[in-house]
C-alpha cells in the first residue's frame, strides 16, 4: 500500500473528451502509433478519421501523462505510444469491460496488484469471461479507481496527506462488497447475444474461452465459477475476514438487545 500511495498521492481528476477517452482504452490492449489508430478507426471500424487528429489527441494524452513513447527503433520510424501507470487508472477508472487475459497482462502494475491480485488470484479472474462477470469487473475496478481519487483529493483539500491506513481500509471496504455481491448473485445473463454492449473496440477484441467452467460443465451465461473461488486462497481469507467482522458485528447487536 505504501508503494501504491507514493505513486497515486498526486494524482488529480483529469477529464476527457469521448474520443479521447476511447483512443486512450485501446492502449490497454496494445502499444500503438497515431498510424496504427488511424488504421482501427479506417479499417475496422469504417469510421475515416484525419491524421493530424489523432496526432493531436496523442499529444495531449502525452502531456497529461495518460501515454508516454516507447524509446528505440520501430518500423518505418513510427512513435509507438503506452499507457503510462496514470494512464491505466483512468482507463480502470472508466468501467470498461476489460477482458481478464489482458488484465493479467498487466498483473504487475501497482494499481491492480493492490486493487484486485490482492484478493483474487489470476487464476480466478481469468474465469470472469462472459458479459455480466466482466460488467461487475469493471464496474468493482472503477468503484476502487474513483474511490482512491476522491479520497485523496478531498484530504489534499483538508490541508493533510491520506495515509497508508486509509487507502488499506478503503480498498478492503470496495474488495468486500464486491466479494459479497459475488457470493449472493449467480450473476446471470439471458441474453444469447455474445456481444451484446456497445463499444466497438471489444468487437475486436477475441472473447476469452473457458472448456473447464463449473462442475456442471461449460456454461458461459448461467454459472459463476464456484470452484474457482472456492480455491483461491486469497478471496477465502477475505470471505474469513468478512465472517469475522459479521460475526463480532452481530455480537455486539445481541449484547445490547439483552
Amino acid at each position: 500500500m505504501s508503494d501504491l500511495l507514493k505513486e497515486i498521492r498526486g494524482y488529480r481528476s483529469i477529464f476527457l473528451g469521448e474520443r479521447e477517452e476511447d483512443i486512450l482504452s485501446f492502449f490497454f490492449f496494445k502499444n500503438l502509433s497515431a498510424y496504427d489508430i488511424l488504421i482501427i478507426y479506417r479499417d475496422d471500424f469504417k469510421e475515416p478519421k484525419g491524421y493530424k487528429d489523432i496526432h493531436h489527441t496523442i499529444k495531449r494524452l502525452e502531456e497529461l501523462r495518460l501515454l508516454e513513447q516507447i524509446n528505440g527503433k520501430h518500423y518505418r520510424n513510427k512513435k509507438i505510444y503506452k499507457l503510462t501507470s496514470r494512464g491505466l487508472f483512468q482507463v480502470l477508472s472508466n468501467d470498461a469491460f476489460l477482458q481478464p487475459s489482458f488484465l493479467n497482462k498487466r498483473k504487475n502494475e501497482l494499481v491492480l496488484q493492490a486493487i484486485l491480485y490482492n484478493f483474487f488470484e489470476v487464476r480466478t479472474i481469468m474465469k470472469f469471461i462472459t458479459h455480466p462477470r466482466m460488467h461487475i469487473l469493471g464496474n468493482y475496478l472503477s468503484n476502487c479507481c474513483h474511490r482512491l481519487l476522491n479520497k485523496i483529493e478531498s484530504t489534499r483539500k483538508d490541508g493533510r496527506r491520506v495515509t497508508d491506513d486509509e487507502i488499506e481500509s478503503l480498498i478492503a471496504n470496495e474488495a468486500r462488497d464486491f466479494a459479497l455481491q459475488i457470493i449472493t448473485s449467480k450473476i446471470r445473463d439471458d441474453s444469447p447475444i455474445a456481444y451484446p454492449y456497445e463499444s466497438k473496440l471489444m468487437r475486436k477484441i477475441r472473447i476469452d474461452t473457458d472448456d473447464m467452467e463449473d462442475e456442471n460443465g461449460p456454461n458461459y451465461v448461467n454459472l459463476f465459477p464456484k470452484p474457482a473461488l472456492r480455491s483461491d486462497a486469497k478471496f477465502i481469507k477475505l470471505l474469513r475476514e468478512m465472517k469475522k467482522d459479521f460475526d463480532k458485528g452481530c455480537q455486539e447487536y445481541l449484547i445490547h438487545s439483552n
